[in-house]
């Protein structure tokens, strides 16, 4: 089989007057482009914060990202101490298309089948919706699970499941799902000019696995639910012809609610493709593989523990009002915090990781802080807490320990939890007139 170049295939795609500037769009980078963390801090006053810092903001189609031209304080975006703090997140716009379609709720159920590096899997939490992050390739799902933790978004479990057996394995159990499907990436080759050559049967087997994967997300939906499905490539094999088979092969199960393809010279983004079904009737599973085999991890879900953990931090830091919706719970060396919204899915699914480390359990039964107890709940404290300045915020956000004023009150082990602007930031220990640092 003969083969062409990426743009010489997308230019037969294209009006003629049209195919000079979409050509022209990969002779230049596209601007970097954050999400506002909502469940942390409000879109105004984000805006209002990185201003007053000196940034530079352009407003984009989607009212929680922005295009950043200026920004301050760090070599780069990502050791920007808002980054490390999650007052914001990474991510391309044309990423950030699928997600919204969902429109997510709290106390929903969504799947993101095939989350790494977990951009996606964040923007449902911020929603609020209890998501099931999966990746069953070690090393991507190792990259989430860092991006989970780094944002901490206690609204989040993951799981390492063949996306292909959701279906069989968990019939009609997610409320949506998002099906953000590996591809060809050929809508983001911008970053390197585009690929040399397009390798047409590599695209036609990856057709295959997305409509497998299709398959598996609507027998997993919900009557009433909501699949998306997205690429990040432009061809119409890995595009218009799955959503053609998938209409054809469920007519009577889901309807075609939108789609669309963004193109960079049009949308000013990358390329990217989205489409939108409702699933409106009960399907039979097709997968006849066994059943994936139910792993229940054994965890102290007590309302003993709620109770401990919640008399800790109003004793230790004057933590009172922590939402109802939040869930404590323990393993032998660890306490970790979720929500409620777990228990809707405890001892039904395999599970590979589900929780955020707030405390490790010493081997004398003492409770040690972690720097997540601190971006979660610092907000909260109103005893035992410091307020960073700018300076002191990022040389921390760069793994360095600070020099302070001795007469700084911590905790009878020496904690504080750290704050910027009254925001939760971080949790150091000090030692003398040094905090050291525990963002490690």
């Amino acid at each position: 089989m003969s083969k062409i170049s990426y743009l010489d295939h997308v230019a037969t795609l294209l009006p003629p007057e049209e195919v000079a500037t979409f050509q022209a769009c990969y002779q230049q980078r596209l601007p970097k482009t954050i999400k506002v963390m909502r469940s942390k801090i409000a879109i105004d006053d984000f805006v209002q914060l990185v201003t007053d810092m000196g940034w530079k903001l352009e407003p984009t189609t989607n009212s929680d990202c922005f295009h950043v031209h200026t920004f301050t304080d760090s070599a780069t975006l990502g050791q920007h101490f808002l980054h490390q703090g999650w007052f914001f997140y990474i991510q391309e716009l044309s990423a950030s298309r699928s997600a919204p379609l969902l429109d997510a709720q709290r106390w929903e159920i969504v799947l993101d089948m095939c989350a790494a590096p977990g951009g996606k899997t964040i923007q449902l939490a911020d929603e609020g919706a209890f998501v099931i992050a999966n990746e069953p390739l070690n090393p991507r799902r190792k990259a989430l699970i860092y991006n989970i933790n780094r944002t901490w978004m206690i609204n989040t479990a993951v799981t390492n499941i063949d996306g292909t057996r959701f279906g069989n394995s968990y019939p009609e159990f997610f409320d949506k799902i998002l099906v953000d499907a590996p591809c060809s990436g050929e809508g983001m080759s911008y970053k390197t000019g585009g690929p040399i050559s397009r390798n047409e049967w590599l695209i036609k087997s990856l057709a295959r696995m997305q409509v497998k994967l299709m398959d598996s997300a609507i027998q997993a939906c919900k009557i009433g639910g909501t699949i998306v499905y997205s690429t990040c490539t432009l061809n119409q094999i890995e595009n218009e012809e799955v959503i053609s088979t998938i209409t054809e092969k469920y007519k009577w199960v889901v309807e075609l609610e939108f789609s669309k393809k963004y193109r960079p010279h049009r949308d000013h983004c990358g390329g990217f493709f989205v489409a939108k079904f409702q699933k409106t009737a009960r399907c039979a599973t097709s997968d006849s593989s066994p059943k994936i085999p139910l792993k229940t991890p054994d965890f102290n879900l007590s309302d003993k523990l709620q109770s401990q953990v919640k008399s800790y931090l109003a004793e230790q830091f004057g933590i009172s009002n922590i939402l109802d919706t939040t869930l404590f719970f323990s393993t032998t060396n660890t306490i970790y915090a979720t929500t409620k919204d777990y228990q809707a899915i405890h001892g039904k699914l395999s599970l590979d990781k589900v929780w955020i480390p707030l405390f490790d359990i010493s081997r004398d039964n003492r409770w040690i802080p972690l720097h997540a107890l601190g971006n979660i709940f610092g907000q909260l404290a109103s005893q035992n807490s410091f307020e960073l300045d700018n300076k002191q915020a990022q040389a921390y956000a760069e793994q360095k320990d600070l020099h302070v004023s001795s007469n700084i009150h911590t905790t009878s082990d020496n904690f504080l939890l750290l704050q910027r602007k009254n925001y939760g930031f971080s949790l150091a220990k000090k030692v003398d007139d040094i905090l050291k640092n525990k963002i490690i």
